[in-house]
């Protein structure tokens, strides 16, 4: 019986680290919303989202996102298509790739963000609203998925700021209240990446806390029979030899 107290033990603490991650991933999705700087999204034309999901009609949020990063790294018709369909109510024109590149990235903070204050999405008492066991795996399979696409899109992020950038000055005259955009996008874009990394790390630790744990678990039946066995030999057996 001292094994199987030790095995307990073992496995509660698994558990534990696996508790403690899952509660720091939750603070930190909870801290996305404050990377990009608010209105990013709306610089495309305000009929320009519905439209492109409109393109695809069979995907999700998620596979949104990850099918906008392809299209925009790789200049897929379809996007550029849906781009000039809603040009004529462009408030603001000139250079499209930067603004495609922040709302692509605004999407992306709704997928990862269900549940929270910003983006309640989900029902309470599933995560990321709180950090339970229940709905992580869902909110985890988006996650990866929209972690791929920005993967991707991080290979062409000073090519994409620079075209955003270039936006900025030709409406600095028309707009100059979007100027401050141009630092702050840059900066936010950097910490979004450095969060995802963040979450990431603790999802592997997750992972190898759950491997670790898997070594200590008992299988029902095997359990059963080590139950039978101490028992046996430790009640049985000994009396057997006083009668």
């Amino acid at each position: 019986m001292a094994y199987f107290v030790f095995v307990r033990e073992r496995t509660s603490s698994f558990e534990d680290r696996v508790a403690q991650d899952r509660l720091e991933i939750r603070d930190a999705v909870f801290q996305l919303w404050t990377t990009l700087p608010q209105g990013t999204a709306s610089l495309l034309p305000p009929t320009f989202s519905d439209a492109y999901r409109a393109a695809y009609p069979g995907k999700g949020r998620a596979e949104i996102v990850s099918q906008a990063a392809t299209d925009l790294v790789f200049s897929a018709p379809v996007i550029d298509k849906v781009f000039e369909e809603t040009r004529r109510v462009d408030t603001f024109g000139g250079p499209s790739s930067g603004r495609l590149y922040l709302w692509v990235l605004s999407q992306a903070l709704t997928v990862m963000t269900p549940g929270t204050v910003e983006m309640p999405t989900k029902p309470d008492g599933v995560f990321p609203a709180i950090p339970t066991e229940l709905g992580f795996d869902a909110w985890r399979r988006d996650f990866e998925k929209v972690r791929g696409a920005l993967l991707l899109l991080s290979q062409f992020n000073d090519q994409l700021q620079a075209d955003f950038q270039k936006f900025l000055n030709q409406n600095q005259v028309r707009h100059p209240n979007l100027t401050i955009l141009g630092p702050l996008a840059k900066q936010g874009v950097a910490r979004l990446f450095q969060n995802v990394n963040s979450i990431q790390t603790l999802l592997s630790d997750i992972d190898k806390q759950r491997l670790l744990g898997s070594q200590y678990s008992f299988n029902g039946f095997w359990l059963s029979i080590w139950l039978v066995v101490a028992f046996l030999s430790g009640v049985i057996f000994p009396l057997g030899l006083l009668v």
